[in-house]
Formats: C-alpha cells, structure tokens, sequence
C-alpha cells in the first residue's frame, strides 16, 4: 500500500514539475519575443536605396490626392427641394439636383463638398457650407439673417 501512495505522490510531483517547466518557457518565449522580435523591425527598410546594396529599393512614390465630390441642393419657389451627394464632377451634381427638384423654377442654392444646406424664413431661401449638417445649417441661417433649416445633405 505504501509503495502505491509514493508512486502516486512522485506523479503528482512530476506533473507540477512539467507545469512550472512550461510555464517558464512560455514566459521565456514571450520575453524573448518582446525584446528581440523575429525578422526586421517595422520601422527599418529591408534594403538600404545605397550603391552599395546589392538590392536598391525605389523611392516611394507621393499619395495623389483624393478627388472631391460634389452635391448640390437645389429649391424651388414652392418650396420642393431636389438634393444629391457623391458626384465626381460639380455641373454633374448641379442637373442631378435640379432633375430632382422637378419645378421649372428651381434654383441650385448650395453647392459643397462636404455639407450644405438650406436655409428659409417664410420668403427667401439661402444655402449654406459646413463640415457637418449642423455647420452647414448654422452658415445658411447666418447667411439668411435668421430663419430655420429646410434642409441639409453631406458627402
């Protein structure tokens, strides 16, 4: 019988020394990895632009600007509004908004690229430019003297 309990002990002694053993490592590994991380560091180039290096690496070309989009709102004497967002050209922008609002006497008022907006106080309409909805809205009342939002759009 006793024979038996040591053997159980001395297992349970090796399974806690193999647990220790890997968790060292395990903790090794990660410190290793912290400190000295496998391949290159990211900030560094793996080849240098010198005459030297048997491999030249280009030069990085610029990033081109991104091409803005236009909307456009446009608004009638009775009050229809024709809106649209995204287009790559401004006169593109200008019909579409002027389809939409769909009256002979529609006028295209704000024209953007980021937000625009109408403005109205009950006789005139005015439009508006800003960098969200709220700016746009708060430009066009300022530019009206008063007055509230109709309506707004962004890119």
């Amino acid at each position: 019988m006793k024979p038996d309990r040591r053997q159980r002990i001395a297992a349970i002694r090796h399974r806690w020394i193999a647990v220790a053993i890997a968790g060292a490592v395990a903790v090794a590994a990660l410190i290793v990895t912290m400190v000295q991380p496998f391949g290159p560091p990211p900030h560094r180039a793996l080849a240098h632009s010198d005459k030297s290096s048997p491999v030249a690496m280009p030069p990085i070309p610029p990033i081109p600007p991104i091409a803005p989009r236009y909307g456009a709102i446009a608004v009638a004497d009775n009050g229809a509004v024709g809106k649209t967002w995204g287009h790559r050209k401004r006169a593109q922008a200008e019909i579409h908004a002027l389809t939409t609002c769909g009256h002979p006497s529609c006028n295209v008022l704000s024209v953007f690229t980021r937000c625009g907006a109408i403005a109205h106080d009950g006789q005139n309409f005015h439009g508006g430019l800003g960098r969200s909805h709220q700016a746009a809205g708060h430009d066009a009342e300022a530019r009206l003297g008063g007055g509230w939002v109709l309506t707004s759009a962004c890119n």
